[in-house]
C-alpha cells in the first residue's frame, strides 16, 4: 500500500506512568468491593484490633458487632488511595532494587490500611 501525500499519519502516544497508576488505583477501588467483599479491610481491622487490645485490654471488633462488615468495606475501598503518591515516591529511589521498592509500597499501603482501621474502630467505639 502506498500512503497519500496529504493524509495525516497516526502515531500512538505512550501512556504516562502516572496516568497508568491512577487508572490502576481507580480499578482497584472499584474491584475491591465486588470480588474482595471487604476481605482486605477485614484483615486490616483484625490487625488494628490487636493494637486496640494491646492498649485498652478489650476488643473493639466484638464491641461493634455487625458494624464491622460495612467498616471493612469502607477500608477496602479506601485502601488503594495512596498508591499513586507512593509509587511516584518509590520511583525516585536511586538505590535499591525492585524488591526493596515493592517492600516500600506494600509497607506504606499496610500502614495506610492500619491507620484507616484504627480511625474507623475509634469512631465506631465512640458511637456505642
Amino acid at each position: 500500500m502506498t500512503q497519500t501525500s496529504g493524509a495525516p499519519t497516526a502515531t500512538a502516544t505512550p501512556v504516562s506512568p502516572r496516568r497508568r497508576a491512577l487508572f490502576t488505583t481507580g480499578l482497584l477501588m472499584l474491584l475491591g468491593i465486588m470480588p474482595g467483599m471487604g476481605i482486605p479491610g477485614g484483615l486490616m481491622l483484625g490487625v488494628a484490633d490487636r493494637f486496640v487490645i494491646a492498649f485498652t485490654g478489650s476488643t473493639a471488633l466484638r464491641a461493634i458487632g455487625e458494624t464491622a462488615w460495612p467498616l471493612s468495606l469502607i477500608v477496602t475501598v479506601l485502601l488503594p488511595l495512596p498508591l499513586l503518591p507512593v509509587l511516584s515516591w518509590v520511583a525516585r529511589w536511586r538505590t535499591g532494587g525492585v524488591g526493596l521498592r515493592l517492600f516500600g509500597v506494600l509497607a506504606a499501603l499496610f500502614a495506610w490500611g492500619l491507620v484507616l482501621s484504627l480511625i474507623g474502630l475509634t469512631i465506631a467505639m465512640r458511637r456505642l
